[in-house]
């Protein structure tokens, strides 16, 4: 879902762990090592778009419904300099399609350097 790497980039925390649960992500920092910490993805994927916005892009969701059998996909596309530059959609199964799609796109803003 979300790289350790990743993780520690948006929080501004030296990750040592991470365990991807269904509503949180549970992680361990390099401060505290014995204490687990966790963040609802929501709240990450938040996070991420404000990593973005610090970066100079823009991260965009929507909905798109595709014909049956492949069912409704969650479309990102990321901006920058008003420029469209990478798309991506999440097939990821249940509630986290939102989610998902904002953490791939956050990983090509931190793949760009």
């Amino acid at each position: 879902m979300i790289s350790r790497e990743l993780l520690s980039e948006v929080l501004a925390e030296d990750i040592e762990k991470v365990e991807v649960g269904k509503r949180y992500i549970k992680y361990w920092s390099g401060y505290t090592p014995t204490f687990k910490q966790s963040i609802n993805t929501y709240e990450l994927a938040h996070k991420c778009k404000i990593y973005a916005i610090n970066k100079g892009f823009i991260i965009e969701t929507s909905y798109e419904d595709i014909i049956e059998p492949f069912g409704e996909y969650c479309i990102c596309r990321v901006y920058f300099d008003g420029d469209k530059v990478y798309d991506n959609y999440s097939e990821y199964e249940g509630y986290q399609k939102e989610p998902e799609a904002i953490f791939k796109a956050t990983q090509y803003i931190y793949d760009k350097g």
